[in-house]
């Protein structure tokens, strides 16, 4: 929505997140999450990251915590728990 309604704000705030993550990420480890609190910037961060050719993963807090206590088949578990518990109600 930024994009849309302030689009000079917006893309002055693009860029400077474009030469922060640059910056910060350069000698980062590759398997080191970037970790968001929201879903547009995630996307946004996603897309910044495809520009600069990273790989890094960008997840939002509850995908990483979900991750960290339950591996990575986290989003299977939590559809047979969500699953589960359709049947029972």
């Amino acid at each position: 929505m930024g994009s849309m309604t302030s689009p000079a704000i917006y893309n002055r705030l693009r860029d400077r997140k474009r030469a922060t993550l640059a910056e910060n990420l350069q000698g980062a480890a590759e398997d080191m999450p970037i970790v968001v609190g929201c879903p547009s910037c995630k996307m946004g961060i996603q897309r910044i990251l495809m520009e600069l050719h990273d790989k890094h993963d960008v997840m939002h807090t509850v995908e990483y915590l979900a991750e960290a206590l339950d591996g990575p088949k986290w989003k299977k578990l939590l559809k047979k728990a969500a699953k589960a518990a359709r049947v029972r109600s």
